[in-house]
């Protein structure tokens, strides 16, 4: 990722991604333990939305970390098991290709599922959160992601100031 403008990183296409997460949760959020949480695998390209960012993660996951997302799935559970009594997430459907002697040559999320557009410059994210286990439970507990483009004025970027109180994460392509 690369800052071009203020708040806003780009590549060469126009969907941006704005990923917030709080640096603390109110002590009572973060100890009460809720009945169920469900990972869904969604679209998130430049359409203007507020998403929930356990989904936004768990598309990314699927769609970089195809052959890995069954640990990555165990990792979630060994996170998110003090906070939720079940925890399900839906399965991803993959493309795979094989070469002529039946090795899998390729794999990668089916996108007709869903997918993140240009999924791959999240993996230092999810590097990030998965090696800060209090960031990835307030990912998850209070975390959202704002998805939109530059072509037009879907969404201020002045909503997206430099609080102290939260993370910020831009992505745009």
């Amino acid at each position: 990722m690369k800052l071009i403008r203020q708040k806003t990183f780009e590549t060469n296409s126009s969907s941006t991604h704005a990923i917030t997460i709080p640096r603390k949760i109110d002590k009572n959020l973060s100890k009460s333990i809720r009945p169920s949480i469900y990972f869904h695998i969604g679209e998130f390209g430049w359409d203007y939305g507020k998403h929930e960012l356990k989904d936004y993660i768990w598309t990314a996951i699927c769609d970089i970390y195809p052959k890995e997302y069954e640990e990555y799935k165990q990792k979630i559970i060994n996170i998110l098991s003090p906070y939720y009594k079940r925890i399900e997430f839906e399965e991803p459907k993959f493309d795979e290709h094989y070469d002529e002697n039946g090795n899998l040559e390729w794999k990668y999320l089916d996108s007709m599922q869903g997918y993140i557009d240009h999924c791959d410059e999240l993996e230092e994210f999810l590097d990030e959160i998965f090696e800060n286990e209090e960031l990835f439970v307030n990912a998850i507990l209070d975390g959202y992601v704002r998805t939109g483009n530059d072509n037009s004025d879907g969404y201020d970027l002045d909503e997206f100031d430099d609080n102290p109180d939260y993370y910020h994460y831009y992505k745009g392509n």
